[in-house]
């Protein structure tokens, strides 16, 4: 099939930017109702008294009339799931408008479109589709893509059959097909528009577009140059039953970072509604009350402009515990906007998202030792979540695939940049990381970290081997990690911890966690998604050791003696390498919510400390934010667009209040006064009394039930 994505969709795109309506502040809650006749009356309800100005509904529901009530009532009507897939390979802007049109008028009547304010177009990464179904054989057959590809790479495409002779052309199609992806969703996106000019347009991303394995992921990055009339929506659900609910914060950030400064929702998960609807393969389950109510602060607090609840149906009226827990928090973030819109975040840390390292996955297959459901995102993923369980925010950092020349800019002002087992890596990228601690950064290193070029071929010696100024040791498998430096804290010397040396630990202990009943009805549906054959698939352990330089100082030792972890002076920086990088991510206990591991000697906590120390070490007399509470506390840090000021926030996820949090923040120098404003649901805004010594001011809040803000100013 022949398929012409023409320019003009993309210049489109770029008019519609400027000449389409904006979005409106004010829209700040939406819901996804099942509309019914029973329950319509009881959603209306919560809709008047959460001041929702939209609902999403399927455009089946729309046709039934089940808007109605909802436009009698005055909120405005979004149309999802339309059947965009059907017009996916459509060549023009024009004819996909023509076509839209055309579907809408024989499959829901003439007065469809006057009735809707706006459309939906759900989780476009499955138009992505699996490469090699779709994209290839196109590529293979298909002499304007095939023309396309040589015009940009002077050669034709490696196709599946050649990838692993070929990884540099395989990398190349890799990019092209991202390409290919995002040029057929801006002219659906144009079509729409030109379909439906007086419409606005929302896209709703689910983590799908980053997860490692079966499904092959879009870079996040390429959208966010689309236009703004086209709303963009994270959607944290999938796999969201073998998370921390962090996940959604985590998700957030990472959509921020490559999104720039667009408004972004965010969908809560009100998914034990779903329970009942048999939808097994999402992996709905129940929520207790207190994670519902923590759901909007998770949002908010990192980055999401506005909120999406998914999804309200007869169901809930079930759990009416639940739903009053989701009134209280919601009722709270629409009165107090001003805590969260218009500020950016404020991190000295960054974690190191490698595209290259994830993209490979697509090479090596979904379960190589190389990436798969184990690698870039995971690693990425938990070790995002043990810096919140020390409570230092953390950026994602990542450039767009086959653009590491913005890698510096993205490096600048972060104090400590994590790099997460990155094993594919460009000698730019290297080059970058070098430059960054020459000029006073600290990078911490883990794993088999640039082991291996940008086309996954391995190198000789890791490109980042000189900054470590060590030698490599043969790898091999390691079962213990010993700790012996004296500037360690006291009880860490001389302690050993079990070194797995990669994370499959965790995948065993999160496949685990999948309830009977969703095993149960996964059997009944005959639906195998869940059933991953860990054992069969996962690899062997296999850690990395060094022969240190000189200069550099062992931090930590394999039974065998060799150095596992090591810090050295680079320029003006600092260097860690860790060897065994399991030890680096967050391993403790995790069920509905983010808890601190039971046994205090377990292997988890002493891993925790290790890494806390480094952090410490790391971030060293300059550090912006100290917060000593309980661990289960999450915290970010915000600033003020206009007006100046800075925004703490702590998210209670252990279920239980937290008496005296010791918070100490650095001001800028000259500064002799600061207001401290102390906000939390329930209660009235009140001062905090505050000390300032050594350019930082330090204060205490009381108690934290469950979510908290503090105002600088």
């Amino acid at each position: 099939m022949k398929t012409r994505i023409a320019n003009l969709a993309l210049t489109l795109l770029i008019l519609l930017s400027f000449t389409s309506i904006a979005m409106a502040a004010e829209e700040f809650i939406s819901v996804y109702p099942y509309p019914s006749a029973s329950y319509t009356p009881k959603c209306l309800e919560f809709c008047q008294k959460n001041a929702v100005t939209e609902v999403i509904m399927s455009y089946r529901c729309v046709v039934k009339g089940e808007d109605k009530p909802y436009k009698d009532a005055g909120l405005s009507v979004n149309c999802g799931w339309m059947p965009w897939r059907n017009f996916w390979t459509i060549q023009s802007s024009e004819k996909m408008a023509e076509q839209l049109k055309s579907w809408s008028t024989q499959n829901m009547g003439p007065g469809f479109v006057e009735r809707v304010d706006a459309f939906s177009i759900d989780e476009p990464n499955w138009g992505y589709g699996d490469w090699k179904l779709q994209s290839i054989p196109e590529l293979e057959k298909d002499t304007y893509l095939r023309n396309e590809y040589y015009k940009k790479f002077s050669c034709w495409p490696t196709l599946s059959q050649d990838h692993l002779n070929n990884p540099k052309g395989w990398r190349n199609t890799v990019w092209f097909r991202q390409k290919v992806f995002t040029d057929r969703l801006a002219n659906v996106i144009a079509g729409y528009k030109s379909a439906f000019p007086d419409k606005d347009l929302m896209l709703n991303l689910s983590p799908v577009a980053y997860e490692s394995g079966g499904q092959m992921g879009i870079d996040v990055h390429r959208f966010k140059d689309f236009p703004r009339f086209c709303r963009m929506a994270t959607d944290p659900y999938f796999q969201a039953f073998r998370r921390p609910l962090q996940w959604s914060g985590y998700l957030i950030r990472w959509h921020k970072s490559a999104m720039g400064e667009r408004p972004l929702s965010g969908i809560i998960q009100f998914y034990d509604s779903q329970r009942d609807t048999g939808w097994p393969y999402e992996g709905y389950m129940d929520l207790n009350p207190d994670d519902v109510y923590r759901q909007p602060f998770e949002y908010l607090m990192n980055g999401a402009t506005s909120l999406q609840i998914f999804v309200m149906c007869e169901p809930t009226q079930k759990r009416e515990q639940n739903t009053k827990a989701l009134e209280k928090s919601l009722s709270f973030a629409r009165e107090n906007k001003h805590l969260w819109q218009d500020t950016r975040p404020v991190s000295q840390v960054g974690v190191y998202f490698s595209e290259n390292t994830f993209r490979m996955k697509d090479m090596w297959g979904s379960w190589s030792r190389m990436t798969g459901l184990y690698g870039a995102s995971f690693q990425t993923e938990y070790t995002y979540y043990a810096l919140s369980h020390m409570q230092v925010p953390a950026d994602i950092v990542s450039v767009p695939f086959c653009q590491e020349s913005g890698l510096p800019e993205k490096l600048k002002g972060y104090s400590v940049i994590i790099l997460p087992d990155v094993k594919c890596m460009s000698k730019y990228e290297a080059d970058s990381f070098a430059g960054y601690v020459k000029n006073g950064g600290t990078l911490i290193i883990t794993g088999e970290t640039a082991f291996y070029d940008e086309y996954g071929k391995p190198r000789p010696n890791p490109a980042l081997l000189s900054l470590t100024q060590g030698k490599p040791m043969q790898a091999k498998e390691h079962a213990m990690l010993k700790l012996s430096n004296k500037i360690l804290p006291r009880e860490l010397r001389g302690l050993s911890i079990a070194a797995d040396c990669n994370d499959a630990t965790l995948f065993y202990r999160m496949a685990n966690r999948h309830p009977e009943w969703l095993k149960a009805k996964c059997k009944e549906m005959k639906f195998n998604g869940y059933d991953l054959f860990f054992s069969e698939k996962l690899p062997k352990p296999v850690s990395a050791a060094i022969l240190p330089g000189k200069g550099a100082l062992t931090l930590a030792t394999y039974e065998d003696g060799t150095s596992a972890i090591t810090v050295n002076n680079y320029g003006k920086g600092k260097v860690y390498y860790i060897g065994p990088n399991d030890v680096t991510l967050f391993q403790g206990e995790v069920t509905d919510s983010l808890e601190e591991p039971v046994n205090k000697i377990s292997r988890e906590a002493r891993c925790m400390k290790l890494f806390r120390t480094i952090m410490q070490e790391s971030l060293g007399k300059d550090r912006l934010l100290e917060v000593k509470t309980a661990p289960a506390m999450e915290v970010a840090m915000r600033s003020k667009e206009k007006g100046g000021g800075t925004l703490l926030y702590f998210l209670n996820h252990s279920g239980q209040p937290v008496q005296n949090t010791k918070v100490k923040v650095a001001l800028n120098k000259g500064v002799k006064r600061a207001g401290l404003e102390l906000y939390e649901p329930g209660s009235a805004p009140q001062k905090l009394s505050g000390t300032i010594t050594n350019r930082s001011v330090e204060f205490v809040i009381p108690a934290i039930k469950e979510f908290a803000a503090v105002k600088i100013k």
